[in-house]
């Protein structure tokens, strides 16, 4: 083998080596530009582009007011936290009633790149397996009396990957797929929302 063939070959693998290290590097939040250290706290009050729907056993409540975030956070590396996501302007439908404000355990969500530029986010109850009690109300309520919200969520950031200002979230967890529960119904939630950092820099995960 020639010495220009054999310094070819070592080029390639060193460049092959060197994209494996570059792919293999972990994304995390960054904020004006740079690696996020410690946190960042979230803007309390959301605006919800469209109305927030959680459905299970034929029961819908839809939520039409803004979505509080309590002490709301990304941190560093591929994690966020809220102390609870509280959604305003509640109410069921299927002769049904609930109270018009509903909130979250505290909660936690960990981001991974979706397909550019989306991340994908997950989140879970930080240390318990509900997320929420829902006291149902009505006579001919399917779901009547106090039920458990457990399971996982999942959420999208359709342009998480480009660092924003304000980043939209849309959370599609659906029935069919299982990973969210009311009592032992499969649930489904639909909901829309702008974050914004209380810095007021752009922000987003790579």
């Amino acid at each position: 083998m020639s010495k220009k063939l054999i310094m070819s070959v070592c080029t390639g693998v060193l460049a092959l080596s060197a994209f494996a290290l570059a792919s293999s590097a972990s994304a995390q939040w960054r904020v004006g530009g740079t690696n996020l250290t410690g946190t960042a706290k979230m803007v309390k009050k959301v605006i919800i582009h469209h109305k927030a729907e959680f459905a299970a056993a034929g029961v819908t409540i839809t939520c039409v007011g803004n979505l509080e975030e309590v002490s709301s956070q990304i941190e560093a590396g591929d994690k966020a936290s809220a102390q609870s996501l509280v959604f305003t302007g509640c109410s069921a439908s299927e002769k049904c009633t609930v109270t018009e404000t509903l909130g979250t355990v505290p909660v936690e969500a960990t981001a991974a790149l979706g397909v550019a530029p989306a991340v994908n986010v997950t989140v879970k109850p930080k240390t318990k397996t509900t997320f929420a009690t829902i006291k149902f109300e009505g006579s001919e309520c399917a779901l009547l009396g106090t039920q458990t919200v457990t399971g996982t969520a999942k959420v999208l950031a359709p342009t998480g990957q480009t660092e924003k200002e304000v980043q939209l979230m849309e959370a599609n967890t659906s029935a069919a797929s299982g990973e969210l529960k009311v009592g032992s119904s499969a649930a489904l939630l639909r909901d829309s929302s702008l974050l914004i950092l209380e810095i007021g820099l752009a922000w987003g995960f790579l």
